[in-house]
């Protein structure tokens, strides 16, 4: 019963504290296992600048891609902002 309780409880961790992004590259798309800095049950995160014919400014995102953007930079690099400057925006394109 301890084996059980044991796997049980590592699973849960890793699930809480290990994510992934596919690359968008066409030539080469792949998954990008990360270890997230804050908990939560979300698995796949997108990276909207995995391709660098993409780099689009923060006037030309939607809400939904913002939004998007701030769970990777949440998550993936521990960046917990509003995405109200370039700056921000430009901080968040690490990979």
């Amino acid at each position: 019963m301890k084996k059980i309780l044991s796997i049980i409880a590592l699973i849960t961790a890793a699930h809480l504290y290990i994510g992934y992004y596919v690359s968008l590259d066409i030539e080469d798309p792949r998954y990008m296992v990360f270890i997230k800095k804050h908990p939560t049950l979300k698995l796949r995160f997108e990276n909207i600048y995995t391709s660098d014919r993409d780099s689009r400014s923060l006037d030309e995102l939607s809400e939904v891609e913002l939004k998007t953007v701030q769970d990777y930079c949440k998550y993936r690099l521990g960046i917990v902002t509003r995405l109200e400057s370039q700056a921000e925006l430009e901080a968040c394109k690490e990979r």
